[in-house]
């Protein structure tokens, strides 16, 4: 059913050439009524082409009357499953990606593309399930092998997870994105020098993604390499001015060389794009506490608290701060 279609055009110029003879002679001798039939085969083969065109409107409707037509087209439902999927439709999308496979089910595409959407849902061990049997059908899909890897990551099987972004990359040597990850992976680790090595990669191949500029100067800042890492995480920021990440890992950084009052606005802009950034609540309160604005800093170290109530370091911060305002003089004590 996949090429029905086009196959029957092989055969028309055939038939035409027949029915045109025979409509020939047939007009010499009545050419009234032969140009009437004409007429009338014209005009109906004209509304049987409007009404089929309307299955060609969109890919959706293309798809759809597929599967009317021929319920157990594996291809229909797999390219309805990519078309819903494309429009954020992803429950349909995996419905469709399901009743493909029922009908083929070694079909390594609609596998990997389920698994896609499982993975998005968090659904880590049934994305790899079936990510498996992709690669169990196509052992050389390469995107099938880095998004194992990314969902074995997220299980904590991160050696299965590192062979499969060096599977993924012996069979796309230029891809970033798993440079990246693979990077990722040993940095959850502490294998901080290797991972920079696989940012340092993926920034050849792609030195405009600010992601990596700033994992980089994460495992950096790790190894106690605070220039390099301020000047990615700048990068970073070059790339991405609005990421209220970067901007808190760059004040950080700046903290660590002394600039203090760079840090310092660092943080600030981090909250002006995100009001409710624990970590950058935490950090500014810092900055100010060391600069004796014991009641500005105790606000930011509530903020960081109500946010991430169970974060230790915010509420032992808070502590502090507020032990040392009640213990600090009141204007009429020192009066006194």
């Amino acid at each position: 059913s996949l090429v029905a279609d086009h196959w029957q055009y092989f055969a028309l110029p055939a038939v035409i050439g027949l029915v045109a003879a025979i409509w020939k002679k047939w007009h010499v001798r009545q050419p009234a009524l032969a140009t009437a039939t004409a007429a009338l085969v014209a005009i109906a083969i004209s509304i049987v082409s409007f009404r089929q065109a309307r299955s060609y409107a969109d890919e959706l409707t293309l798809w759809a009357d597929v599967r009317t037509k021929n319920p157990s087209c594996w291809i229909g439902e797999y390219n309805s499953g990519v078309v819903s999927e494309r429009a954020g439709e992803l429950e349909l999308a995996a419905v469709r990606f399901r009743n493909a496979l029922k009908l083929k089910p070694d079909y390594a595409e609609a596998h990997n593309n389920l698994a896609n959407i499982l993975l998005y849902q968090g659904r880590f061990e049934a994305a790899a399930a079936h990510y498996q049997q992709a690669l169990g059908q196509k052992p050389n899909l390469v995107q099938a092998h880095y998004n194992l890897a990314n969902a074995l990551r997220h299980l904590g099987r991160v050696d299965e997870a590192l062979q499969h972004y060096n599977q993924a990359l012996a069979l796309k040597p230029h891809f970033p994105e798993a440079h990246n990850n693979w990077g990722n992976t040993l940095q959850s680790l502490g294998r901080y020098e290797e991972a920079a090595r696989h940012y340092e990669e993926a920034l050849k191949l792609r030195p405009d993604l600010a992601e990596v500029h700033n994992n980089l100067a994460t495992v950096q800042q790790q190894c106690g390499q605070v220039e390099p890492a301020i000047w990615h995480y700048r990068q970073a920021l070059l790339l991405n001015p609005n990421d209220a990440d970067y901007h808190n890992n760059l004040g950080m950084a700046l903290q660590r060389a002394g600039l203090v009052d760079e840090g310092k606005a660092q943080f600030e802009t981090a909250l002006s794009l995100n009001p409710v950034f624990a970590s950058a609540h935490d950090n500014l309160g810092m900055v100010l506490a060391r600069d004796g604005a014991l009641a500005e800093a105790a606000i930011h170290f509530r903020a960081a608290v109500t946010l991430e109530p169970n974060a230790a370091q915010f509420r032992d911060h808070l502590s502090q701060v507020e032990a040392a305002l009640h213990a600090r003089p009141t204007p009429s004590e020192q009066i006194r």
